[in-house]
C-alpha cells in the first residue's frame, strides 16, 4: 500500500538535520530549504553518468505509483510503498546554479518527457558538492558503473577520490530513499 509519510514541512526540517555519510558533519543547518517545481533544463549534473538499471527502476516506480495516483515527479512530501520510499530530489545551489546532489535519474527521464519536478531546492549548504556541476551533453548512458573517476564526475581540485575521503563529502539521504554513493570495484561504501 502506498502512503504519503511526512509532510512538506516535515521533510523539509528533516533536511535540515543532514549529516555527512561519516555523520559527523551538519551540512545544512544554516541553510534555506524549499520545495519548489524545477525545470530538469535548469538544473545541472553533478554525476557524468546515469545508470540504464536505475533509469529503467525509476520508471517502472513511476508506472506503479501513476497507478495509485501518486506522480513521483510531482511529490510533495515522502511516499512509502512496497520495496522502498521515495522523496522529492535535492537540488543545491552550488557553483551560482542549482545542482542536483540526489534525483539525477528521475531529472534524467523528466527531461525526456518534458515534465518539471517538485524539487527540494536548497541554498547555503555549510559544505560544497564534491564535484563540479556540468551540462546535460555530458552525461552518458551506461549499462554499468563506470571504473575509471574521470568518466564519473569533475571532482573539485583538493578533494582526493579515495573512499574514505569522499563520504566526508557525500550527505547522507537515506532517510529520503537514497541507496547513497555507489563504491567502484576496490572501494567499500
Amino acid at each position: 500500500m502506498e502512503k504519503q509519510t511526512q509532510t512538506q514541512t516535515q521533510i523539509i526540517n528533516s533536511v535540515l538535520e543532514t549529516r555527512t555519510l561519516e555523520g559527523d558533519y551538519p551540512v545544512y543547518e544554516n541553510a534555506s530549504v524549499d520545495l519548489i517545481p524545477l525545470s530538469p533544463d535548469c538544473v545541472y549534473p553533478t554525476a557524468l553518468y546515469v545508470l540504464q538499471s536505475h533509469l529503467d527502476n525509476v520508471w517502472c516506480i513511476y508506472e506503479r505509483l501513476l497507478n495509485s495516483g501518486i506522480n513521483i515527479f510531482q511529490l510533495d512530501g515522502i511516499v512509502e510503498f512496497e520495496g522502498g520510499i521515495i522523496a522529492p530530489p535535492v537540488v543545491e545551489l552550488s557553483d551560482g546554479v542549482p545542482a542536483i546532489v540526489d534525483g539525477i535519474h528521475r531529472f534524467y527521464i523528466a527531461r525526456q518527457l518534458g515534465f518539471e519536478v517538485n524539487s527540494l531546492y536548497i541554498e547555503r549548504a555549510s559544505m560544497p558538492i564534491i564535484s563540479y556541476p556540468v551540462g546535460w551533453n555530458e552525461v552518458v548512458c551506461y549499462d554499468k558503473k563506470p571504473e575509471e573517476a574521470r568518466l564519473l564526475r569533475k571532482l573539485r581540485s583538493g578533494i582526493e577520490d579515495k573512499s574514505e575521503v569522499l563520504k566526508t563529502y557525500y550527505r547522507d539521504f537515506s532517510f529520503l530513499g537514497s541507496n547513497g554513493r555507489r563504491a567502484r570495484k576496490g572501494q567499500n561504501g
